[in-house]
């Protein structure tokens, strides 16, 4: 079984030169009597394999600041990572060596990210399996084969989700959700591709758990643009890519129409799209209206971006929203 090691909430100093081992868990790692420098195998959740240079202080010093150098940097850079996020370490022996485990998390919209499970057919029609690191996510008692989870949804619809393993030591115990699964699945319509994103929040005292579900919707719609949210973006109004007002069907002598909007959970939205006036050789297209209440109420700020799409019905164009946030190099979707 993983056994966990701790959490390391990154300073400055930690994202950007090396990382600082908390003392008290120095002698979780092998360290050879007499030595100042160990190489550690490290092994991150997509299963690449890093090497971390476990160093200390010389000459007995009695406080001996454990670090971390080696490829910790390239990790770090390779992760995306900044001040503020935190890494989970973890150990496992294997056939009678030590393997070591990290985690890179960020805290998003107060909850901090556990696993994202793209759903195969048998996760959609039968159970739902949870990835082996993520295990000791969920307070499995010791000796207990299954619990029950309660999850909350992005509608803060509360599931009863039941956790269970392999029983009799099995050196895979390969962890389920059941329970209340199948019905989450029929009522949110997923189906192999989609995928479920799961995060968790300590409150009071006691583990909350949530689960988003996400289905890439974009397939058939023609994108637009893309925009990089500026400060005055974020808290006025949304400047339009001069190339991308004919996107918009703007009847002639008008100088401000209203635009039906929908985001990625079919929620819409009326932003107002107006230009200068009196022909202005640069007229500055803008979305107002609805505009700022759709930032505040997707907590977005500048350095996020925004996806616009479109596509041709009968009666006319329909338009779509996406709103993204950058996390470990990596854009992800707002989605609620």
């Amino acid at each position: 079984m993983e056994q966990y090691l701790f959490t390391k909430l990154l300073s400055p100093t930690d994202a950007s030169h090396r990382l600082t081992i908390p003392m008290a868990n120095l002698g979780d790692f092998e360290f050879p009597a007499g030595q100042h420098a160990i190489n550690i195998e490290v092994t991150d959740t997509i299963e690449q394999q890093w090497t971390f240079k476990l160093s200390i202080r010389r000459n007995n010093n009695p406080n001996p600041r454990p670090v971390f150098t080696g490829e910790w940097i390239r990790f770090v850079k390779e992760k995306g990572l900044r001040a503020g996020d935190r890494v989970v370490f973890s150990r496992q022996e294997v056939e009678g060596r030590m393997q070591y485990r990290i985690k890179a998390e960020r805290k998003i919209f107060n909850y901090w990210h556990r696993f994202t499970k793209l759903l195969s057919p048998t996760d959609i029609s039968h159970r739902l399996t949870i990835p082996m690191a993520n295990l000791g996510d969920f307070e499995l008692p010791t000796g207990q084969h299954a619990i029950n989870i309660e999850v909350i949804d992005i509608i803060e619809q509360l599931w009863t989700f039941k956790l269970s393993i392999c029983r009799n030591r099995n050196p895979n115990p390969r962890p389920v959700f059941t329970g209340q699964w199948i019905r989450f699945v029929k009522e949110k319509g997923l189906r192999a591709g989609d995928r479920v994103v799961f995060s968790r929040q300590q409150v009071e005292g006691r583990m909350q758990y949530r689960i988003r579900a996400e289905r890439k919707i974009f397939k058939y719609w023609q994108q637009r643009f893309t925009k990089l949210l500026s400060p005055t973006d974020a808290s006025h109004r949304l400047t339009i890519p001069m190339a991308n007002l004919g996107d918009f069907e703007f009847p002639a002598g008008q100088h401000a129409i209203n635009i039906e909007v929908t985001d990625t959970i079919e929620q819409q939205w009326t932003f107002k799209l107006s230009i200068r006036r009196n022909n202005n050789p640069n007229p500055r297209p803008v979305f107002t209206g609805e505009w700022i209440r759709f930032v505040k109420e997707k907590g977005l700020r500048a350095g996020d971006r925004v996806v616009f799409y479109r596509q041709e019905v009968e009666g006319g164009m329909q338009y779509r929203i996406r709103a993204e946030r950058k996390i470990f190099n990596y854009w992800q979707p707002v989605t609620f």
